[in-house]
């Protein structure tokens, strides 16, 4: 049978230790617990320190974030002015920043921003103060808390309650905690830091919390139109790598896709394609839109390319095959080169170069100023311009033969004034290492304006080159 306290006397509980014992519930036969006066305050005692415990690390909680971001705005401002001194401060013996030019470094200036530091350091080190003071008091309580709860079991809590030996818990109102002002603090300890240096405390300057030093200016309309050029000419340079990649792999895609279509033919599962002829016709068309996927990708390059150009804008990929400064289009397909170097008539050119010793030179004056130009609708094609100008083998070799067969008989010869039996020799050497002759074997024009080629013949030998027309026998 259940019971009330009225008041609390010690004849209401045991004398002797505290046991559980049989007891009547008016139902049946159960077990209870006989309590001495000593056991029963020592239950109320834990349970008291317990709430209080609690509500104190509520307070503490709600007072240690205010003092972190209390602490978080100190540091920013300290990492502030740490930043602004430096600025006033010459590196490794050469002139300040520019808030320290003009000569000499702003002292004063730099003496004022120093004191302020101090202050928002000592701020700084009040807070950890402030923390510590909080810590331990919130541990005295957890100890007290421990001590008493050896004592009591917690457990107790519901039966002591519900006989009213002890008051149902009060959910009190926390304090509130006010958030602390920066500038408010830092007026004080200024105070305090000009008055122990004897200075007047109502000349005090707010702390300048603002942050111009460190504005970006947005960038100028120019800077973003350039920007702008790049980011679609790096983009228009992915959609062709993509483009590319798919257009590749083409033939895998295929045969991987045929390899799902006929299995999920083979188990009765539903396709893409209805049928077999479905699938061919659907490749059928897929093949073209993949090239001119990548034909679309390809112009979209070059003009995004021409237009960051005409803006100055210089893209240099990674990749680059050609338009190096130093190394432009020289106009004839790279894989002539070598086998022109090898199948040269070395004895009939140098035989040539003596017959040709005794033709008159043209002076300097006589070359004409407008050099005779061929007619030739040729049109250079770098790398990237088409896939199809880029095959190796016997596919490079027949496009190459095409290119010779158009280009006709025409070639360019050329003499060169020197002196003596030597100079003449080394000149020979020297042009037949530049392909020219090479290249009138072939039978490809020499375009006798191109500066480049020009310059280097006028400069190798210390004397103009003249390029004159000669039929091919008299070379062979």
């Amino acid at each position: 049978m259940c019971i009330v306290f009225d008041q609390e006397e010690e004849t209401d509980y045991t004398s002797g230790p505290s046991r559980f014992v049989n007891a009547f519930d008016g139902v049946a036969e159960v077990s209870a617990l006989l309590m001495t006066l000593d056991f029963s305050r020592k239950v109320q005692a834990a349970l008291q320190a317990q709430r209080a415990y609690e509500k104190a690390d509520r307070r503490a909680m709600n007072k240690l974030d205010s003092l972190l971001r209390y602490e978080s705005k100190i540091k920013c401002e300290i990492t502030d002015y740490e930043y602004r001194i430096s600025l006033l401060e010459p590196s490794d013996g050469s002139q300040a920043t520019d808030e320290g030019r003009d000569g000499v470094v702003d002292q004063e200036k730099e003496q004022s921003l120093r004191r302020e530091l101090e202050v928002l350091r000592q701020m700084l080190d009040d807070s950890k103060t402030q923390y510590e003071v909080l810590k331990y008091g919130l541990q005295g309580q957890a100890d007290t808390l421990r001590q008493v709860q050896a004592e009591a079991n917690a457990y107790l809590e519901a039966a002591f309650v519900h006989a009213h030996l002890l008051p149902p818990h009060d959910d009190a109102t926390d304090i509130p905690v006010a958030d602390l002002d920066i500038q408010e603090d830092y007026k004080k300890y200024a105070s305090q830091t000009m008055a122990e240096v004897g200075e007047d405390a109502g000349l005090v300057v707010p702390l300048d919390t603002s942050r111009d030093h460190m504005y970006v200016p947005p960038p100028s309309d120019e800077e973003q139109a350039q920007q702008a050029l790049k980011e679609a000419f790096w983009t228009a340079r992915q959609q062709l790598q993509d483009a590319r990649y798919v257009f590749d792999r083409w033939q895998g895609i295929r045969e991987m896709e045929l390899h799902e279509h006929k299995a999920a033919v083979a188990v009765g599962q539903p396709t893409v394609d209805s049928d077999r002829d479905a699938f061919d016709a659907r490749w059928l068309q897929e093949v073209p839109r993949l090239t001119r996927q990548v034909i679309d990708a390809e112009e979209v390059v070059a003009e995004t390319k021409a237009a960051a150009l005409a803006a100055g804008i210089n893209i240099a990929t990674p990749d680059a095959a050609s338009g190096f400064i130093d190394d432009v289009d020289d106009g004839y397909a790279l894989s002539f080169e070598q086998e022109l170097i090898v199948s040269a008539p070395v004895e009939k050119i140098y035989h040539w170069f003596d017959v040709m010793e005794n033709v008159p030179r043209a002076s300097v004056s006589e070359l004409p100023e407008v050099p005779h130009i061929d007619d030739w609708n040729f049109r250079p094609v770098e790398n990237s311009d088409s896939i199809s100008m880029v095959f190796l083998g016997d596919e490079r070799r027949r496009i190459d033969k095409w290119h010779v067969h158009r280009a006709g008989p025409l070639c360019r010869s050329a003499s060169v004034a020197s002196e003596g039996d030597s100079r003449r020799r080394a000149a020979k050497r020297r042009l037949l290492h530049m392909g020219v002759c090479e290249v009138g074997i072939s039978g490809l024009p020499l375009l006798a304006d191109d500066q480049r080629i020009f310059d280097r013949f006028w400069r190798f030998d210390e004397g103009p080159l003249l390029l004159v027309g000669a039929p091919i026998s008299e070379l062979l």
